[in-house]
């Protein structure tokens, strides 16, 4: 069990560029960065047609009454975009976690997830999708000892909703790491995630 929670939970051991400097807090659904390859060490230029768009468009088309609801539409949508994105640029066959899929061509460690995931989020915020939470900086756990590697994640911030955008600092980690391509992120506080949370289906495996 030891050498599949090392397999599952070691991302990587570190990512040259960082995670940030390759979100884009402005990305385009027309045009945008899509990073695989471990650290963006290889990168898609994705571009989404209208009815591609639409489709994200129309998961948000009934407002989420609540913050809670609206985590549930923002994982639809980052798995959704995963599926599209996967599929212009060769990831399709991405395997959750790392361990299993090194030297595979186009698979993604959480670095690049993090990445990618921050960027969707990006895309649904700049459209105006959002009503109660607002996209963060990426935040990092764990360190290279044991099993404990560094590991990276999306960050969401909850707000009290688009009448006053006050930050409620309560955040949440948008991690689609776990699972393969297209498969809904894992969302859960922050708090709980840089404690070393997963999901409970992986630590019986």
């Amino acid at each position: 069990m030891t050498a599949t929670i090392a397999a599952l939970a070691g991302c990587g051991i570190h990512v040259p560029d960082g995670v940030t400097r390759h979100v884009d807090a402005a990305a385009d659904p027309a045009g945008f960065t899509y990073c695989y390859g471990h650290g963006c060490g290889d990168q898609a230029t994705v571009r989404l047609t209208e009815a591609q768009w639409g489709e994200v468009q129309a998961l948000f088309a009934e407002p989420a009454a609540d913050p809670a609801a609206e985590r549930a539409q923002i994982a639809v949508a980052v798995a959704r975009l995963e599926t599209l994105a996967g599929a212009q640029a060769g990831t399709s066959g991405d395997l959750g976690g790392t361990g299993g899929g090194w030297f595979r061509t186009g698979q993604l460690d959480c670095y690049d997830e993090a990445i990618n995931t921050s960027n969707f989020i990006a895309m649904l915020q700049g459209d105006g999708l959002l009503r109660f939470h607002r996209l963060s900086t990426p935040i990092q756990h764990g360190i290279m000892s044991g099993w404990a590697w560094p590991h990276a994640t999306a960050l969401i911030a909850e707000i009290s909703g688009p009448a006053t955008g006050l930050d409620r600092s309560v955040r949440y980690a948008v991690d689609s790491w776990f699972h393969d391509n297209g498969e809904l992120p894992e969302v859960v506080t922050a708090t709980a995630w840089k404690a070393g949370w997963q999901p409970a289906s992986l630590a019986t495996r």
